[in-house]
C-alpha cells in the first residue's frame, strides 16, 4: 500500500533477533539519507534507535509505544528500555496508563510524552455498520462477542472457562462469538 501511494520502502536486513551489525547498518542508512524525523515503534526498534543515536542535533527522534511498556517484557528488557527511552526527543503513547508508566518507570520526562490515541475513521465505521453482518446473531439468545486478535494474550480461554461454569440451561441461551484475525496462530484458534 505504501509503495502504491508513492512512498519509498526500504527493507534493511537484520540477521536474527540479535544482530550486532544491525546498528552500524542502520546508522549508515540514516546518514546517507539525512531524515528530518526518525520514528520507531515498540521495544526492539526503540533499543536499536537509542543505540544508533549518538548526539543531539540531526533528525528529531521519536519513540512510540502502543501498550504498557512493561507488558510481556523480561527484567533485562525493562532495564534496556530504561536506558533507551530517555534518549528520545519525544515518546508517544496511545493510552494514559502507558504514558504514566513511561514517566514513572522508564525515566521519560512528562513534557516529552505525547498522548496520541488510535484514530478511527468514523465514516468507514458508519458505512460498515449500515451493511448486513457476515453472520447474524441468533434472535432470542444472549450473544456475547470477544473482539480482538486470536492470540493467547487476548485470553479467549478465560471466556470459554467462564462459560463452562454455567449450567446446561444457561449455556443453551448463550452464543459466544470470537471476532478477529486468525492467521497469526492457527493452533490457538483450534
Amino acid at each position: 500500500v505504501l509503495e502504491e501511494s508513492g512512498v519509498p520502502v526500504t527493507l534493511l536486513p537484520k540477521r536474527g533477533p540479535v544482530d550486532p551489525g544491525f546498528p552500524r547498518r542502520l546508522a549508515a542508512w540514516l546518514r546517507a539519507r539525512s531524515p528530518d524525523v526518525v520514528h520507531v515503534l515498540l521495544p526492539a526498534p526503540v533499543l536499536w534507535g537509542a543505540l544508533v543515536r549518538r548526539e543531539r542535533g540531526g533528525p528529531v527522534w521519536i519513540a512510540g509505544e502502543r501498550s504498557l511498556p512493561s507488558e510481556n517484557l523480561s527484567p533485562a528488557w525493562k532495564r534496556l528500555l530504561r536506558w533507551a527511552y530517555p534518549r528520545y526527543d519525544a515518546v508517544t503513547a496511545n493510552s494514559h496508563p502507558a504514558a504514566g508508566e513511561l514517566a514513572s518507570d522508564y525515566g521519560v520526562a512528562p513534557e516529552r510524552i505525547h498522548y496520541l490515541p488510535n484514530g478511527i475513521d468514523l465514516a468507514a465505521w458508519d458505512r460498515r455498520a449500515a451493511q448486513d453482518p457476515p453472520v447474524a446473531p441468533e434472535p432470542g439468545l444472549f450473544n456475547l462477542a470477544l473482539v480482538g486478535r486470536m492470540t493467547e494474550e487476548k485470553n479467549h480461554r478465560l471466556l470459554l472457562d467462564a462459560a463452562a461454569r454455567l449450567s446446561p440451561d444457561e449455556r443453551r441461551d448463550l452464543r459466544l462469538w470470537f471476532l478477529g484475525a486468525s492467521d497469526e496462530n492457527p493452533r490457538h484458534v483450534a
